[in-house]
């Protein structure tokens, strides 16, 4: 019978090889898991949020420096020691908190305020993840904890400075703030007070208001909201128009508005509208009383024209048909009507100085003396000191002055050359020549329009201005113009 032993039954043998290769891999487990968790405790001590492991009840197991910084704790088993009695600001946080766990194991973005050390309260954002063991039953919790106290600061700051603008927007007179398109209707609540209607009218239908703008109006909108598309820019579109009340009156409305791309890449339009009935009605009070001016003006140098009609009878209707030529000049050189007017003025009055000239030298029928020229020569400085004291709103004392002046410096009073005469000045002077030769005088016939208009030609660039010469010979020569017939109208 053979002698076995323990150390040389094959079997045991067998066995005791297994058990070691199990021991070996056990042990292999254990230190890539020792690894594993140095590798964790590393990285936890690094990042910059809280990460802690509490035990399937709750109780925490470790903390990591973040976290005991974040709660004013020194260690970690000074955090560990007091963070039961001290952690949570309210019961109830903590007991929904484990309700949650409970039902869920997991919980993600739980909002919940906690204290630190010191009492203070900590606004945190809370990530929990359950772990299981191969029959599923809790091991333990891990969870991440971000300090969100600054965050909610800031919103509460914001839901504050909210309040305070919708309560100032609320109340601003005359001003309705809106928002409309995107994913939520606005209408300020002053809205009521500038229309009559609530604000809630105009949220739940969003065609109210446009159907309470004037029937008038509602194409001049939808032309200028189709240009505004069309030409691409990102700016204001401003627009104005009546809009109905409640009680069926209007009001003029100037509506601001802006398309804005949200976060969804939704378009909407915001913007605001400002009642300017006041500044409407204001304008409409200004253009009458603008329009009782220029009748008083218009009047004013009527009787001015007279006066020198009256002094200077062979002479009557000339600073009539110059005014005529010299607008119509200035019109075919892109003069806005503005401006034209003004010259029509200045031309009208341009022999104003001559009111001081006695009649037997205006109306004398041979060659002037020297002396009596000279005192015909004043006239231009005797106009500019009756008109320089009455405030035109065109410089037309300036123009009265300069309209004997010649391009080349060789004309009165004051010697001017070139563009040192005022443009208006330069297109009075050559009507002023054109009708002067063209016209009967007491010391000569009429030399025709044709001698008249050879003349300025001969002497543009010299005497008179050049562009104001083209022009003044395109209307004679190509367009047909003709002097008009004396009138007492002075004003278009």
């Amino acid at each position: 019978m053979t002698n076995t032993t323990p150390e040389n039954n094959p079997d045991i043998v067998k066995l005791n090889k297994k058990l070691q290769n199990e021991i070996n891999e056990r042990i292999k487990v254990e230190k890539e898991k020792e690894e594993i968790e140095k590798k964790f405790k590393k990285l936890q001590s690094h990042v910059p949020v809280g990460v802690f492991r509490t035990t399937s009840k709750g109780k925490f197991l470790s903390v990591n420096p973040a976290m005991i910084s974040m709660f004013g704790y020194d260690t970690e088993d000074d955090f560990l020691s007091n963070y039961n009695a001290e952690l949570y600001k309210n019961v109830e946080s903590k007991n929904k908190l484990i309700s949650i766990l409970e039902k869920e194991s997991n919980i993600k973005d739980f909002e919940v305020e906690l204290k630190k050390k010191n009492g203070k309260k900590l606004w945190c954002l809370l990530n929990v993840y359950t772990i299981l063991d191969e029959a599923g039953n809790k091991l333990f919790q891990d969870g991440i904890i971000t300090d969100i106290s600054k965050e909610k600061q800031t919103a509460k700051n914001l839901a504050k400075t909210q309040f305070r603008l919708a309560t100032i927007l609320d109340n601003v007179p005359n001003i309705i703030v809106y928002e409309t398109g995107g994913a939520k209707e606005f209408v300020s609540a002053n809205i009521y007070e500038m229309l009559g209607y609530p604000a809630e009218d105009f949220i739940k239908n969003k065609e109210k208001f446009h159907s309470l703008i004037h029937p008038d109006d509602k194409e001049f909108i939808r032309i200028k909201y189709l240009e505004w598309k069309k030409s691409g820019k990102n700016g204001m579109l401003t627009s104005w128009f009546r809009v109905k009340k409640v009680d069926g009156s209007y009001i003029w409305i100037e509506d601001r508005m802006l398309e804005i791309i949200d976060n969804n890449n939704v378009k909407y339009h915001a913007g605001v509208n400002i009642d300017i009935t006041n500044l409407k009605n204001a304008e409409e009070q200004l253009k009458e009383s603008y329009g009782t001016l220029q009748r008083i003006l218009e009047e004013t140098v009527e009787g001015l024209v007279q006066a020198v009609e009256m002094r200077d009878p062979y002479t009557a209707g000339h600073q009539r048909r110059v005014s005529d030529l010299a607008a119509a000049i200035a019109t075919e050189m892109g003069f806005p009507a503005e401006k034209v007017n003004g010259l029509k003025l200045a031309s009208l009055v341009h022999d104003i100085g001559k009111i001081n000239i006695p009649a037997e030298i205006l109306s004398k029928p041979g060659k002037l003396t020297e002396p009596e020229f000279n005192l015909i020569k004043m006239h231009p400085q005797t106009g500019y000191d009756i008109l320089k004291s009455i405030e035109f709103p065109w410089p037309i004392a300036k123009i009265v002055l300069q309209h004997q002046e010649r391009i080349n410096g060789s004309s009165y009073p004051n010697g001017l050359k070139g563009d040192e005469i005022h443009i208006k000045a330069r297109i009075l002077a050559v009507a002023d020549v054109i009708e002067a030769m063209s016209s009967h005088r007491p010391y000569r016939p009429s030399l025709g329009i044709d001698f008249a208009l050879n003349e300025i030609d001969k002497n543009s660039g010299i005497l008179f201005d050049s562009e104001v010469t083209e022009v003044c010979l395109t209307l004679f020569r190509e367009k047909g113009y003709q002097f008009p017939e004396v009138s007492s109208k002075i004003i278009n």
